[in-house]
């Protein structure tokens, strides 16, 4: 485990942006599946949550297929997204990645019902909920929910901190879900800003985008072709960003892992 400077977070998100830019028809179609799934009303958000880890190990995969010399080397394409189904007993630890945002999402939906449960013990809950605007409702439901939000911050990025480096660890290192979600909270405590600098570069580009384009499409009714192609754009940018940052804390030195890789290319991939 190597510490880096908190500057590193942009060299990992530039490369990224390279890599997109150098094969934007195989990361951006990613990125359009991963954004199509988590439209699907909710069976895509679950989906998202569950199987999200394992997909983004996909891309990971593809971003390190892409980065690497010799005969591993190889033009990343759609297939390589679900490289973790293909059964090679990387697809259980991934998807056990998914606890920390399960826990994060339990968390919440207890305090909202907590906060719910309030509001209609002080009798500021309305009887009609079907009259109710979604904007009236967050007003009465937003002064309970302030208190929470340090907590809910707070565990976000504890969550963050199990998965940046560990998903990345469990698919081309082939770590348990438990040794990744350790190793990485442990990178994370040791690279503080480089670690932070990419959540904040990344929520920082994320609104320099998400609300021009909302405002556009807003007036036409197309809320959801923004939210499409946001989507689109932050899955796309998120593999190889993570691949950029396991490669600069973990990757060197890993003897195994270009043999692994080379291995894994014997396999079949999925052709699409």
């Amino acid at each position: 485990m190597q510490k880096v400077q908190a500057n590193r977070a942009v060299s990992w998100l530039g490369s990224a942006f390279r890599m997109i830019r150098r094969y934007p028809g195989a990361f951006l179609s990613m990125g359009l599946v991963y954004a199509l799934i988590s439209l699907i009303p909710l069976i895509g958000p679950i989906t998202v949550v569950l199987l999200g880890p394992a997909l983004l190990g996909g891309m990971i995969h593809a971003g390190q297929c892409a980065d690497s010399q010799g005969p591993a080397r190889h033009r990343p394409q759609l297939g390589d997204m679900f490289r973790a189904f293909q059964g090679d007993h990387k697809l259980g630890s991934l998807i056990a990645l998914s606890l920390p945002a399960i826990v994060v999402i339990v968390v919440g939906l207890a305090i909202l019902g907590s906060v719910v449960v309030q509001a209609k013990a002080n009798g500021s809950w309305p009887s009609n909920m079907a009259a109710i605007q979604p904007e009236i409702l967050l007003k009465l439901l937003l002064p309970g929910l302030l208190h929470w939000i340090p907590l809910l911050m707070v565990l976000s990025l504890l969550a963050y901190a199990l998965t940046f480096f560990g998903i990345a660890r469990a698919m081309l290192e082939s770590c348990s879900a438990w040794t990744a979600m350790g190793s990485s909270a442990r990178a994370a405590w040791r690279n503080p800003g480089a670690f932070l600098l990419t959540l904040l570069l990344i929520l920082a580009m994320s609104m320099l985008v998400m609300i021009p384009l909302m405002v556009v499409l807003m007036s036409i009714h197309g809320l959801w072709i923004g939210s499409l192609i946001y989507n689109t754009a932050l899955y796309a940018l998120l593999g190889p960003t993570l691949y950029f940052a396991w490669k600069d804390v973990f990757g060197s030195g890993q003897a195994g892992t270009s043999k692994n890789l080379q291995s894994n290319q014997q396999e079949t991939t999925i052709q699409v």
